[in-house]
């Protein structure tokens, strides 16, 4: 979904988007194989801030 695809489809996310989406992906990944009762909260609140940065990014470059 960075690439376009000409004739098929418009690339739909930035350089950006994919690597916020990219370090969102590491974290799933691990937790789903690794999992623990305690969690890292500050850790999950960074996540959250890289996915609202991800979203607004995401949106200003499907809207342009």
């Amino acid at each position: 979904m960075v690439l376009e695809k000409k004739g098929i489809r418009p690339r739909v996310f930035s350089d950006e988007s994919h690597r916020l989406l990219a370090e969102l992906m590491r974290f799933r990944h691990f937790k789903r194989y690794y999992l623990e009762l305690d969690y890292d909260w500050e850790k999950l609140r960074y996540l959250l801030s890289v996915y609202r940065r991800c979203l607004l990014t995401t949106r200003r470059f499907l809207l342009r």
